[in-house]
């Protein structure tokens, strides 16, 4: 695959989940690919739809915004940004998604979110809030 045609690829698996349609965005991968993440391993187009449509349901509303895309090869890494209702309010992540293509089709895909940001978003109330700002403390000790 050309360098475009990888591109296209990926702008397209994104475009698809942007409009809810899960069918569209699985058509792009291989029959045995791999989706790996925060939320697991998902092997094959069956788990992958299971995992996107997931996704959708999960993150309503959303919007994937490209911030970078890099290819090499037939690897590609991906810079965005997802926009989305989390837990009943709006709420933005960064993610990175490293690619891998065969035969004109996605075969692999390892994608990384800020999940301390998901979460730091979607708290209510004070307990929980208290217990994702220490954690944050926490980690963050020493920088500042």
């Amino acid at each position: 695959m050309s360098t475009e045609e990888i591109k296209k690829t990926i702008r397209s698996v994104h475009e698809a989940l942007n409009k809810g349609d899960v069918d569209k965005a699985v058509s792009f991968f291989a029959e045995d690919a791999v989706q790996v993440g925060p939320e697991g391993t998902f092997k094959g187009k069956n788990e992958i739809k299971r995992y996107f449509t997931w996704l959708l349901k999960y993150y309503t509303k959303i919007k994937f915004t490209e911030t970078e895309l890099i290819v090499e090869g037939n690897k590609a890494a991906h810079v965005y940004v997802i926009d989305a209702i989390l837990a009943k309010s709006r709420g933005s992540l960064s993610g990175v998604a490293m690619y891998e293509f065969k035969n004109g089709k996605v075969q692999h895909v390892s994608g990384f979110l800020d999940r301390l940001s998901i979460a730091k978003q979607m708290v209510r109330g004070v307990i929980q809030t208290r217990t994702v700002n220490a954690i944050i403390k926490q980690m963050e000790k020493g920088l500042h």
